[in-house]
């Protein structure tokens, strides 16, 4: 009888591991969806790009639990969430466990709210940040000095939990009176290559830029490296240390544009190439680069579909119990830094949500050719009519 029991619990166990996996497995594929749609929809010819979509969508999962109808549509379709706001919750809070339970300085995570006092957000809403591990603070938006106080903790706060790596995130432009809440969340990631670079074999050399050539360093190897070959770019792949994680390099072929192969990405040919690599002997030359980036991701996000939560339309009643709040603005920064020992990256990224205001007047705006008449309102005799094609011609 005990070994029975035995069994079942073995069994039961398994089973439970294999759910949490699948359901961590949805988040993977989202935020891995997520990313090369955001690439396609930021990409600018010639500039460079940074994000990590992990943080993006870490940020905008804390929010989604409180989204309803249209804004929970919008979020769903452009994060790829499930509609279920309990199996993305899950989801993602399941995901952050894992990195939890890694106990690596190679991945540092943390969330982090800040809440207007003396305002009302529903007990589940807040409940379900704590699933997420978020520090939660009250300040006061309403009061100048105060916000200014709350503003200056944030940037504090993204600084400590990237290692001074992100600073300034929240800028006094994204704050006012009506600001309700900011979720946060930030990442830090530093890690050694597998196999290093060698300072000494640091050349110069040159880049060519859109704009022309450029000199810079170009760390430089000869080695077993996994590589594969497409018809428009070959890859290679660099793994850390510890192998918990590593470097994908697309190089797009002779004649062939970057932006065509960001279209043509997405999360199945990233999976399929990276199970075509195969090691090959090779002689790499990698220019060291640090690229930083702060975005404001209003415009590309509403781009990309997430239209309704920034609007006067946005439901976010299952963060306060009413229809009054919207997202102000989702802002990111990241930086990646690159050289021959390894890899150092952090981002963060803040969801800032503020209170409606007063619905905006409809626009009429008289910039174009127009029809006037004059009536009188007694007997509704049009005393005067005309069509102005040209304001400033008087004749």
């Amino acid at each position: 009888m005990k070994k029975i029991a035995s069994i079942i619990i073995i069994m039961t166990t398994i089973f439970s591991v294999k759910a949490q996996d699948k359901q961590i497995n949805k988040a993977v594929e989202g935020n891995n969806e997520f990313c090369f749609d955001l690439m396609e929809a930021g990409y600018e010819p010639g500039k460079n790009m940074v994000f990590s979509p992990f943080s993006i969508s870490t940020a905008l999962a804390m929010t989604y639990d409180g989204t309803a109808w249209r804004t929970k549509w919008d979020m769903a379709k452009t994060m790829h969430f499930p509609f279920s706001q309990q199996k993305n919750h899950e989801s993602w809070t399941q995901m952050l466990d894992y990195f939890k339970q890694l106990k690596t300085p190679v991945f540092q995570l943390a969330n982090a709210v800040w809440a207007q006092e003396n305002f009302y957000f529903t007990d589940e809403f807040m409940k379900g940040l704590k699933d997420f591990d978020a520090k939660v603070e009250y300040v006061d938006f309403r009061n100048t000095e105060k916000r200014e106080e709350a503003r200056r903790r944030i940037n504090q706060w993204v600084e400590a939990k990237t290692e001074r790596k992100i600073r300034q995130l929240i800028r006094k432009s994204n704050v006012n009176d009506l600001t309700r809440m900011i979720l946060v969340n930030a990442i830090y990631f530093n890690a050694d290559w597998q196999t290093q670079f060698d300072p000494e074999k640091t050349r110069k050399n040159d880049f060519h830029t859109p704009d022309g050539e450029i000199e810079t360093d170009f760390m430089t190897m000869k080695s077993d490296i996994l590589h594969t070959e497409k018809e428009n770019f070959s890859a290679i792949q660099l793994p850390y240390r510890d192998e918990l994680a590593s470097m994908y390099i697309l190089l797009p072929a002779k004649g062939e544009k970057t932006a065509d192969i960001v279209t043509w990405l997405n999360n199945d040919q990233f999976n399929s190439l990276c199970d075509d690599f195969k090691e090959t002997k090779i002689m790499l030359a990698l220019p060291r680069f640090k690229v930083e980036e702060r975005y404001e991701m209003k415009k590309t996000l509403k781009k990309m579909g997430m239209v309704a939560p920034f609007s006067h339309y946005a439901n976010f009643s299952h963060m306060n119990g009413e229809k009054n709040l919207v997202i102000d603005d989702v802002i990111h920064q990241a930086v990646v830094e690159v050289d021959e020992e390894g890899t150092e990256a952090a981002a963060a990224t803040a969801v800032v949500i503020r209170e409606k205001t007063a619905k905006r007047p409809l626009e009429f705006i008289v910039d174009k050719p127009f029809i006037f008449f004059i009536k009188e309102h007694k007997q509704g005799n049009i005393l005067f009519a005309g069509i102005v094609n040209n304001p400033e011609k008087t004749k």
